[in-house]
């Protein structure tokens, strides 16, 4: 049986392609819930950079990071997991301070 989106989703989705830039991508994926993505130029041009960004955070966190204030990474692909993960890490440091 297919999935068939809302009219409300429909409609989102419908507008998307007020202003957008010629080249750009507008796709709708189904698992289960509708959304909707658009892909810019710039978003091919910054998943070019990936490397240079992960170089770039990764200095980042080793100059920045101290014993005092330590930087905590959140993986962020997952909300729950990343939600969880800043809940915990907030309680072990509150516990400690404490």
């Amino acid at each position: 049986m297919p999935i068939v989106p809302s009219p409300e989703t429909v409609a989102a989705c419908g507008n998307m392609d007020k202003g957008l830039s010629p080249g750009t991508v507008a796709f709708v994926i189904a698992s289960g819930v509708f959304n909707c993505f658009k892909i810019t130029e710039g978003d091919w041009r910054n998943r070019n950079k990936w490397d240079a960004y992960e170089r770039a955070v990764c200095n980042m966190v080793d100059r920045t990071s101290t014993e005092i204030a330590p930087w905590t990474l959140v993986e962020a692909n997952d909300k729950s997991f990343a939600r969880v993960k800043v809940l915990k890490t907030l309680c072990e440091r509150i516990g400690k301070a404490l």
